[in-house]
């Protein structure tokens, strides 16, 4: 097994009910919009962009909040 199907099927861990979600920022380079956006495809979650550069949940974190909020509300409904 590789180390793609290694990381794989250690995010599909039948404990967790969605594999997450990968985001990449509109200023950062295209290859990390491209790794995000391979990485999204193999584990079927999506890829979200959000506002500024690479560091971009230190320098934009309320922009960036509300990109990720959604998911984290998904994944925390029905928690406690």
């Amino acid at each position: 097994m590789g180390t793609i199907e290694v990381e794989t099927a250690f995010l599909r861990h039948p404990g967790i009910a969605e594999a997450g979600v990968t985001q990449a920022a509109n200023e950062t380079p295209p290859v990390f919009r491209e790794m995000a956006q391979w990485l999204a495809a193999k584990l079927s979650v999506p890829a979200e962009r959000v506002p500024g550069g690479h560091g971009s949940c230190i320098e934009r974190p309320e922009e960036v909040g509300e990109v990720v909020r959604p998911f984290l509300q998904r994944v925390t409904e029905n928690v406690g």
